[in-house]
């Protein structure tokens, strides 16, 4: 190779070592370039990366507080609840106390008014009477009750009912002397047949079961008519079974 040739290979070796010089500088000042532009995107990354982290920081504390101050509103309508339901049952025991004394009470005037109101036997209970007695018709009777308004009363159905069944019945109106009778008393002579005992006991149970106070059948015991007294006929004076109507 002669001196031209190498001094034109030496020309563009030059030629190529400024581009390649060039290229370096560009990627040097390129490299600066980038990089700044980097640092400031970095930089920008982190403070938004900051600011969605202190948001998300802000919103939970906030879902945070939300969540307990519902709870406290939720324990403070829990306990507005149990305060509702203890006042709720307290108001149900006062209504029931009130019940039961205005039921003890209304129990008690009832009872009241029982022992004071008047024996009666509806026209109903006569018919029933009667029916249990039919079978023992024939049987005589004597039926003994004061002339006093209420012994009267109950008497009068009872000789009706008597009288549907076909019974021997004699009355005597007047105030035994001997003793009090209080209520129905049926009296049975010790010498009485079996089936006459049958016609006692169906008299005092027929009785019971329309809501009389009955006692007996007892031993037959003497009376003691003081005073006026008034005896129907037939007198029966060998009538087994006596029915004593007292007062109330």
């Amino acid at each position: 190779m002669n001196k031209d040739a190498l001094e034109a290979v030496l020309g563009t070796l030059g030629t190529w070592s400024h581009i390649f010089t060039a290229c370096v500088a560009i990627g040097v000042v390129g490299e600066l370039v980038v990089g700044f532009w980097q640092a400031g995107a970095n930089k920008r990354l982190h403070e938004i990366e900051a600011l969605e982290a202190l948001s998300l920081h802000k919103d939970t504390e906030q879902s945070r507080a939300t969540a307990e101050s519902a709870r406290s509103e939720a324990a403070q309508a829990s306990a507005h609840l149990a305060d509702a339901h203890l006042e709720a049952a307290r108001a149900n025991e006062r209504a029931a106390e009130a019940n039961r004394i205005a039921e003890g009470e209304r129990l008690a005037r009832i009872k009241i008014e029982e022992r004071l109101a008047p024996r009666r036997l509806t026209g109903q209970q006569i018919v029933d009477l009667s029916r249990g007695l039919s079978s023992f018709s024939s049987t005589e009777i004597q039926v003994v009750f004061p002339p006093d308004a209420e012994p009267v009363g109950i008497a009068q159905p009872l000789l009706a009912a008597l009288q549907a069944a076909r019974w021997s019945i004699s009355t005597i109106v007047g105030h035994d002397g001997a003793r009090v009778v209080t209520g129905i008393l049926v009296e049975l002579k010790p010498d009485a047949e079996e089936s006459t005992g049958n016609a006692a006991k169906a008299l005092a149970d027929g009785l019971r079961s329309q809501n009389l106070s009955v006692a007996g059948p007892i031993a037959w015991q003497a009376m003691a008519m003081g005073g006026a007294f008034q005896v129907s006929d037939p007198q029966l004076p060998n009538a087994k079974i006596r029915i004593t109507i007292g007062s109330k």
